[in-house]
């Protein structure tokens, strides 16, 4: 197959299109099925907390109860604050922010800073036209 550079630009567009389609297209046609499986879910949960159940045990299969916990950090500076003062560097993660690195490196003429390894590779995008 020997494709010139208009027809690459123009079928990767067209692909890009149309799984971007389906995928709205597929998120519409579940979006009953998951609305039903979230008002099932309530239902259990309105059933068991009625009935004083951890779970609902069916021959079908079983409902129960799970805890989830979801943190957010809403002042840092006292947080920061906290695990300096405890020694809690268990409470932190080693993410690094991928700006702050090209950041520092455009300010020190393509240095990485200590302890980080930092790879660039070259992709290709397409844009309509």
């Amino acid at each position: 197959m020997n494709l010139d550079a208009a027809a690459i630009v123009k079928k990767y567009i067209d692909l890009r299109d149309f799984v971007q389609e389906e995928n709205k297209a597929h998120a519409a046609r579940m979006k009953r099925y998951t609305d039903g499986m979230e008002i099932l879910e309530s239902a259990a949960h309105a059933l068991m907390k009625t009935t004083g159940q951890e779970a609902l045990s069916t021959e079908f299969g079983t409902a129960f109860k799970v805890h989830k916990l979801s943190v957010t950090c809403t002042d840092k500076e006292l947080f920061l604050d906290f695990v300096r003062r405890t020694a809690g560097w268990h409470f932190l993660t080693s993410h690094v922010t991928k700006e702050a690195v090209e950041t520092y490196m455009e300010k020190f003429e393509g240095q990485v800073p200590p302890g980080l390894k930092a790879e660039g590779h070259i992709a290709v995008q397409f844009r309509r036209a």
